[in-house]
């Protein structure tokens, strides 16, 4: 496991999951345009439930932090697949109203995560 002693130790394991999420949201647009949205969030949705039992079950660092890379594509992917998936299959009317919740509940996710860390 990492010890506090190693440099850039702790920084590794930040960085797979921030690294995963930059990978995630660059390339999921592709796959999303061939296979289609559906298709893919529910490729996404198995993302998010691999990397959880993972982490959970993660055996050294190593695959804690590889389990932290798989679930930041999981997030990337989520977050550019969602709006678009939303975007296609919403009234005209209310397409705007709901891509601005999706976005307003992430954020809304983020805040009260930070708050729970205090």
């Amino acid at each position: 496991m990492c010890i506090d002693s190693r440099p850039g130790c702790w920084d590794l394991l930040l960085a797979g999951a921030l690294w995963g999420t930059v990978l995630g949201s660059m390339f999921a647009g592709s796959p999303s345009d061939r296979y289609g949205r559906l298709a893919c969030l529910q490729a996404v949705a198995v993302l998010y439930v691999v990397p959880a039992l993972g982490c959970a079950l993660a055996w050294d660092w190593y695959s804690f932090v590889f389990f932290r890379f798989i679930g930041g594509l999981a997030i990337g992917g989520s977050s550019v697949i969602g709006p678009m998936d939303i975007a296609e299959i919403a009234p005209a009317a209310k397409r705007g109203r709901l891509a601005g919740f999706f976005q307003f509940n992430i954020v809304t996710g983020i805040l009260l995560a930070y708050f729970s860390t205090i």
